[in-house]
């Protein structure tokens, strides 16, 4: 009986996680997913049936069509390793898959550093309540402190983020102009999104239709609508509430290359600064 392509939604989403956005055949840069499409294949490390490149009889379907017998190529890459299987055998690819996903995982390590939220915030917190904010201190120290403990990208990200929300004077984020004026990909700045919206800073809100499920070039169906890249583009973001508060204090501070300061160097005389 021939075995069938049987791919879960969440493991799509782990293996496209996993890829980086990016081809895992060595020294490939081709990326799998922009605004113009998605370039991804889902290639079969053992071959699903008879005849299929590496096809092994002793696998069982469950096992043939696990994450860990997958490999995300571009259509080049992945109609090579096929055509070739003496130089591209299981074991080969195994060890690409493997290596590739090992370099995007260590690529994305988040270091925390440590830091004391110390001095006066009665004039910050005076300028809130005059523009009818409600923040008490102790909230207002433990959300900055999770802002300044994020790794140094974050912050420029999030800076970016901010300045551009607050330069447009709109209810969301323009996220392809916070990447138009970023000097990073879209697959990095995916996975700043990703940390930010996981760690509630910020979320996106749309509601997708059923133009978000996007056809494979192998004929599977992926749900893009959990994709980070997709939603740079398609996504509607915004602050959460409990986080708007840095947006409040890059106002307060009224300059980016001083709201970059607090955040990089975690100078916080900006708000204790009783001459503010």
């Amino acid at each position: 009986m021939k075995k069938l392509r049987n791919y879960k939604t969440n493991m799509i989403k782990e293996l496209y996680a996993y890829s980086g956005n990016q081809c895992a055949f060595p020294g490939c840069n081709q990326k799998l997913i922009d605004k113009n499409g998605n370039y991804g294949e889902i290639c079969h490390i053992y071959g699903l049936n008879l005849g299929s490149a590496r096809y092994d009889p002793q696998k069982s379907e469950e096992e043939l069509n696990s994450i860990s017998n997958l490999i995300l190529l571009c259509p080049n890459h992945h109609k090579m390793v096929d055509s070739d299987v003496e130089n591209f055998s299981a074991e080969t690819l195994i060890s690409i898959k493997e290596n590739h996903e090992s370099r995007v995982i260590n690529s994305t390590i988040i270091r925390f550093k440590s830091v004391v939220i110390d001095g006066d915030l009665s004039v910050f917190l005076n300028w809130l309540s005059d523009k009818e904010y409600e923040y008490n201190e102790k909230e207002i120290k433990q959300n900055i402190y999770i802002i300044l403990t994020l790794d140094d990208n974050y912050k420029i990200v999030l800076a970016k983020i901010i300045e551009v929300y607050w330069r447009n004077e709109c209810n969301s984020i323009d996220m392809p102009r916070v990447l138009d004026e970023l000097i990073c990909d879209e697959f990095q700045l995916s996975f700043v999104l990703d940390y930010l919206e996981k760690g509630g800073i910020i979320k996106e809100v749309t509601k997708y239709t059923m133009e978000s499920i996007g056809e494979m070039e192998d004929g599977s169906f992926c749900d893009l609508s959990e994709d980070y890249i997709y939603r740079i583009y398609h996504g509607r973001w915004c602050f959460r509430k409990e986080y708007y508060i840095i947006v409040l204090i890059y106002e307060y501070i009224n300059s980016l290359t001083h709201f970059l300061d607090f955040l990089i160097n975690k100078n916080l005389s900006y708000i204790t600064n009783s001459d503010k």
